[in-house]
């Protein structure tokens, strides 16, 4: 299609088996459009293994037509059934797709329960029958997910001061560094307490992935060895609720201002490493900018504005 439209096609004529195998789209006119953009270009379409020709005629037109409707029918059919199927498997405790997750490997297991391999990194299983289950990783990164629990719990620290603490300690990431993302998905992931986790997001029929609300996940306990104690994973999302309700605008003003007054200045690296300070994404949801939080501090540098009802 980018060839055709940007004009360096070198063919003269696209041949499809016939009309399913041009587009499945859900929208009919989809297909239509596609097909007439070809002709438009000098490349009609030929569906090799149907029984009418394409040449515009009302009967052939109506059959396209019909067909184009069936195909998405047969497509939307195969999605509700391979929907059935993932979701059976994940009520079995079997891992549907994506990655593991710091601290956690994707253990290969045959049809009767027996491991086979770790997966590794973009590895997939070959045989069709064989399953996924997770395990935990690596003891060093085992190790690290208790600290960054301990640290949220016992030290009732937010996930971005997480972050900056297992950076200042110099302790390995699975990045280059670590992020507030990667700390927070950590805390909140319930794979962390053995559980799995079906349904998060979804992308069926060609629409692009969206998140499902979490009445609609499939969470399936006890599904997995656990790295973290059902029980202290819990607490975890009893702390991170109430970090959530932590500050209001006024207060965090104040806390800016007392950092300008004891740097003199208020940069993004203040930012970071100053621990009294929340993370950039707080300040952002409040204020809109950083920029605008430093000048309603009274940052030099920044333009004068007015905070607002928030």
């Amino acid at each position: 299609m980018d060839d055709i439209i940007v004009g360096r096609a070198l063919f003269k004529a696209v041949l499809v088996h016939d009309v399913s195998r041009w587009g499945r789209f859900q929208d009919c006119d989809e297909a239509a459009h596609y097909e007439f953009i070809c002709k438009q270009a000098g490349a009609p379409v030929h569906y090799c293994n149907e029984s009418f020709l394409n040449d515009n005629s009302l009967s052939t037109s109506v059959i396209k037509a019909l067909k184009r409707t069936m195909a998405a029918e047969y497509s939307r059919e195969l999605g509700e059934r391979v929907y059935a199927g993932s979701k059976r498997l994940a009520h079995l405790g079997y891992k549907q797709g994506g990655t593991s997750g710091f601290g956690l490997r994707r253990l290969l297991i045959s049809v009767d329960g027996k491991p086979k391999k770790i997966l590794t990194k973009g590895e997939q299983k070959n045989i069709r029958a064989d399953r996924v289950i997770l395990v935990p990783g690596p003891k060093d990164e085992v190790e690290i997910v208790h600290e960054i629990y301990r640290l949220a719990v016992k030290e009732n620290m937010s996930s971005y001061r997480i972050a900056r603490e297992l950076n200042l300690r110099n302790i390995p990431s699975p990045t280059d560094r670590w992020r507030q993302s990667v700390v927070r998905r950590i805390l909140t992931d319930p794979k962390y307490a053995g559980s799995n986790v079906w349904n998060r997001s979804s992308g069926r029929l060609g629409r692009g992935k969206i998140s499902q609300p979490k009445p609609e996940w499939l969470i399936e306990p006890g599904a997995f060895e656990a790295v973290i104690d059902p029980v202290l994973f819990q607490q975890t999302q009893a702390a991170l609720a109430l970090q959530k309700e932590a500050y209001s605008s006024q207060e965090l003003l104040e806390k800016l201002r007392r950092v300008l007054r004891e740097k003199g200045s208020l940069t993004y690296r203040i930012l970071n490493e100053s621990p009294e300070l929340p993370s950039q994404n707080t300040l952002i949801k409040h204020f809109g900018t950083l920029r605008r939080a430093f000048a309603l501090a009274g940052h030099p540098d920044s333009a004068p504005c007015q905070i607002g009802n928030r």
